[in-house]
């Protein structure tokens, strides 16, 4: 039989796991420049781009429960995530492909 973690315990890992992400990323500053999103392959792009959107949403939510420190990083978040989505709408035109096709 399998046991299932309570709430609680489920809510202290989330818990850690949103601060260890937001310490790590304001540790790290702005994430990327312009070299290093030309170095990176359309399928790395596209797959970045997710999993920043994922940390946006954990320090969206981190900041309303009062748990983020530093406020800039959902600012530094949107931005990278902007060079993402341009560098991938430049490479889509060089390609002659739709919107939202990598």
């Amino acid at each position: 039989m399998i046991e299932r973690a309570s709430p609680f315990a489920i809510y202290l890992v989330r818990k850690l796991q949103i601060r260890n992400l937001i310490r790590l990323q304001a540790r790290r500053g702005d994430l990327m420049n312009t070299q290093e999103i030309s170095a990176l392959s359309d399928e790395k792009l596209v797959h970045t781009e997710l999993q920043l959107e994922r940390d946006l949403i954990a320090a969206r939510f981190a900041h309303r429960t009062s748990q983020l420190e530093d406020h800039s990083v959902i600012k530094k978040l949107r931005r990278d995530i902007a060079r993402l989505r341009t560098a991938a709408r430049g490479r889509e035109i060089e390609q002659s492909l739709p919107k939202d096709s990598l």
